[in-house]
């Protein structure tokens, strides 16, 4: 006899509803948040103007809602997690946690998407248009030759509207940073416990080196400083394990002076330590938190050697903050000769790689940073880095001709050209770069490529084609989304278009762009894009939500919105649900005649071309008798059958919807009367091939 078997948690109800609670907890989510999405726009809608300044505060504020909502949307997944582990009895997969953050993980991006398109608008509103062009009349005649670093960097960044873009997206890619992959604080840890120091990097220093170093002198009993050129202690004093030449003494150059080594846990410390400093200058930690770090090691010099010195918050009264991680910026003015030192020690190859990484954010080169990149935004960290300290210092140079004219000469600032074009390149090859291709063709990544290099028309039309492409090859003529002529697109695109989540952010972010004026208005590129909102209403379909259709039909050109809206309408039989689409569509300003004779030649053209008579030639109704006469025997019951063809069926129902607006009785007896016609002749055809003789 077998011996009984447990019953396993997934078979048994208890363990399938436990098993399927999260799945549709998901699924309300996601579909809660879509609907919170759909609330926004109407407002937007019904809030948008003719007037600049308003459309501007209208779109900051319908960003700023998504913004919220997908942080929202994080939060109550975490607050879900926690009360999951406190509740008894409740078990907790393996499988749920990773679902989980993954969730979390895609709506960070999502957030974060949001975030930088906010921070974008906000410096690209009328008034700071007006104010960037005032600024580059005004920005050399508010200086002096005694004029502060910061004053001079805030009338830079008054003047040129590409360099404020770029310190946004610094300010924008250290926040996200915080958030994202923890590999550096990984790697600090390793180093720290190779090292022998004990976390937090405490106030070791050199401690080994410094411990044979003084051991060597005891063995010499030698009193004073080791003599660093002396050949007999470059061969006696050795490390440990490598026995290669220490260095002699313990001053902040001695390793790049003397070219000799540290003991293997100091090596191990010195790279934790440039590693931490790097992470403190990728996050953008302000200067009073890195003066503190160095201080707290009695390395003061760090500190100094990252930022220069502090800014007095007296200086200048701005909209910047006084002590922020882009002091090292703004300092970076009275310091050309440590960035030439720094250049120098980015090609130095007896120094450690994050330590001619940090030395080349100071020096504003890209080789030595871009080698120790980890991830995609890492890469673009390095790349605005170069390109603000490059206007920064032509801003300066002009300045510095400004000081020789007469102080009441007007002097004009003139900003290089924006480097939109050149950051799409650089984006372009992202996606060739082996160590972040995977990530730069993430759909949300390609969103953020888009916003922040203003890519908009190129992007746009991409994803329109590869929204096209996926729907036909997935429904053929049947789907919703207008078919567009095919054309090559890269694979990153049709990933997007086969993402719901992506496809509803791109969707919502080409309706901010198209209300100010960052894509274009032609005719034929914005029924091309329209393609995109096409899609997000598809996945409202196939969602079932219904009511929200209209409100995306009636941002589509015609005559998309009404052929979009007539194919969805037709799977529609539910009566109430028929009144509510056309109290919708009133609502939205859609023509829902319009709408009803575009479905109706729709329909027409694909009337049903199936032979009705195959399969039943066999039902012969003419007997043959013994003698050889003929007689005729009634038709069967189920002469005609019950099947409906789908063509068939549309017809009938597209026929119904006009009962469901007014003033349509004309039309309905006139299409009903075709249609009955039809039927009949049908009927007859049907009627005639089931009695002929065999």
């Amino acid at each position: 006899m077998l011996n009984s078997i447990p019953d396993a948690p997934l078979f048994t109800a208890a363990g399938a509803q436990e098993a399927l609670h999260p799945l549709r907890r998901t699924a309300d989510r996601v579909t809660r948040q879509i609907e919170a999405f759909a609330d926004k726009l109407d407002q937007f809608k019904r809030d948008n103007s003719t007037d600049d300044f308003n459309s501007a505060q209208a779109a900051y504020k319908l960003v700023q809602s998504y913004r919220d909502i997908a942080n929202n949307a994080i939060k109550e997944i975490e607050t879900q997690q926690t009360g999951d582990r406190t509740k008894p009895g409740l078990r907790s997969s393996g499988s749920q946690d990773t679902k989980s953050y993954e969730e979390i993980r895609r709506l960070q991006l999502e957030a974060d998407t949001w975030r930088l398109l906010l921070n974008l608008i906000s410096i690209d509103d009328p008034s700071s248009r007006a104010s960037y062009k005032a600024g580059r009349q005004t920005a050399f005649q508010n200086l002096h030759r005694y004029s502060s670093d910061r004053e001079i960097w805030e009338e830079f960044l008054n003047a040129d509207q590409y360099g404020l873009e770029c310190v946004v997206a610094m300010r924008w890619l250290e926040e996200t940073s915080k958030t994202g992959s923890q590999e550096f604080d990984t790697l600090i840890t390793e180093m720290e416990e190779q090292s022998r120091s004990g976390q937090g990097l405490f106030t070791t220093g050199w401690l080994h080196t410094k411990e044979s170093i003084k051991g060597h002198k005891r063995l010499r009993a030698w009193p004073q400083p080791l003599e660093p050129n002396d050949p007999g202690i470059s061969r006696s004093l050795l490390s440990k394990d490598e026995q290669k030449p220490l260095v002699t003494q313990l001053d902040p150059d001695a390793l790049t002076r003397q070219k000799h080594s540290l003991e293997k846990e100091d090596e191990f410390f010195e790279r934790a330590t440039w590693i931490t400093c790097w992470k403190m200058l990728r996050q953008g930690e302000n200067w009073t938190k890195i003066r503190e770090w160095a201080e707290g090691r009695l390395e003061g010099w760090r500190a100094v050697s990252l930022c220069g010195s502090s800014v007095d918050p007296e200086s200048a009264s701005s909209r910047y903050p006084s002590d922020d991680g882009h002091t090292r910026l703004m300092n970076s003015r009275a310091h050309d000769s440590w960035r030439t030192a720094c250049s120098a020690l980015t090609r130095d190859p007896n120094t450690d790689e994050f330590q001619r990484a940090v030395y080349s954010l100071l020096a504003g080169e890209t080789d030595a940073a871009a080698s120790v990149c980890r991830s995609w935004d890492d890469f673009l960290y390095v790349y605005f880095n170069r390109v603000v300290l490059s206007r920064y210092q032509g801003f300066c140079k002009q300045f510095q001709r400004k000081l020789s004219h007469s102080p009441n000469t007007p002097v004009a600032f003139k900003p290089e050209p924006a480097g939109h074009a050149e950051l799409q390149k650089f984006l372009v090859y992202l996606k060739g770069n082996d160590r972040v291709s995977g990530e730069a063709r993430n759909p949300f990544r390609n969103i953020q490529a888009m916003i922040l290099s203003k890519g908009y028309d190129t992007f746009f039309t991409s994803l329109a084609h590869a929204v096209s492409q996926v729907s036909t090859d997935k429904y053929g003529n049947t789907s919703v989304i207008p078919e567009i002529v095919r054309k090559p697109v890269d694979e990153s695109f049709l990933i997007a278009a086969d993402d719901e989540e992506a496809l509803r952010i791109a969707a919502h972010v080409y309706v901010v762009a198209s209300a100010r004026g960052y894509a274009r208005v032609d005719a034929h590129f914005v029924e091309t894009a329209s393609v995109i909102v096409a899609g997000h209403i598809a996945t409202l379909e196939d969602r079932g939500l219904f009511h929200l259709v209209p409100l995306y039909v009636s941002l589509l050109p015609a005559p998309m919105g009404p052929e979009v809206l007539s194919k969805i309408l037709i799977e529609i039989v539910d009566p109430q649900e028929k009144v509510r689409q056309v109290r919708l569509a009133r609502k939205h300003h859609i023509d829902m005649e319009t709408v009803l004779d575009v479905q109706w030649a729709w329909v027409k053209e694909h009337v049903s071309a199936v032979d009705h008579s195959r399969g039943v030639t066999g039902y012969s109704r003419v007997l043959r008798r013994p003698d050889g006469s003929r007689a005729l025997v009634s038709p069967k019951t189920d002469l005609i059958g019950t099947f409906v063809a789908p063509e068939d069926d549309r017809m009938i129902r597209s026929l119904e919807w006009l009962r469901y607006i007014d003033g349509q009785w004309d039309k309905i007896c006139d299409l009903g009367s075709w249609l009955y016609r039809k039927f009949f002749r049908m009927f007859l055809t049907l009627l005639l091939l089931r009695i002929r003789p065999n």
